[in-house]
């Protein structure tokens, strides 16, 4: 649980600066299943080859995938691996729904006299949500078999 902690906060800290932001209109569906699949196959090795240029996902940066997708190097490195300008709302509502169903699920595994301790958190989970279209959420939720193993390896870096 340490480690899944530890990963929400640091896909925490990379939308942090969206985060602090009024929503103007609520979020759009932007996702398919597509998408997923390549996210969870390209992520890896776009990560590796980004860290090199100097690109780490290290959580200093506040927007990861804005910024790797604004350098000419990211973007060659994103076409490479066949994403466009679209990559860095894909990534967002990946990494935000993915974020969200992971921490909820291990806050309901909890012992109700925990799961106060974490009630704080709550609006954390509300805002991840509130950033992704709902149908994007399920469509995330429903592949979370394939992106489970992508962000293991994403951990690593």
């Amino acid at each position: 649980m340490k480690k899944l902690f530890g990963t929400g906060l640091l896909l925490f800290f990379f939308s942090i600066n969206l985060i602090g932001q009024e929503a103007v209109e609520p979020p759009k569906a932007v996702l398919d299943n597509g998408d997923i699949e390549k996210y969870a196959e390209t992520i890896y090795p776009m990560a590796v080859e980004l860290e090199k240029l100097g690109m780490k996902m290290d959580g200093k940066e506040d927007n990861v995938a804005a910024n790797w997708a604004a350098n000419v190097e990211g973007q060659a490195i994103l076409s490479k691996y066949g994403w466009n300008e679209t990559f860095a709302i894909k990534f967002a509502a990946i990494t935000w729904g993915f974020t969200y169903l992971k921490m909820k699920v291990e806050v309901d595994k909890l012992p109700d006299d925990q799961k106060a301790q974490v009630q704080a958190m709550m609006p954390l989970f509300s805002t991840y949500e509130s950033l992704v279209h709902p149908d994007d959420v399920k469509l995330v939720e429903s592949n979370m078999e394939i992106l489970e193993p992508a962000f293991k390896k994403l951990e690593k870096l």
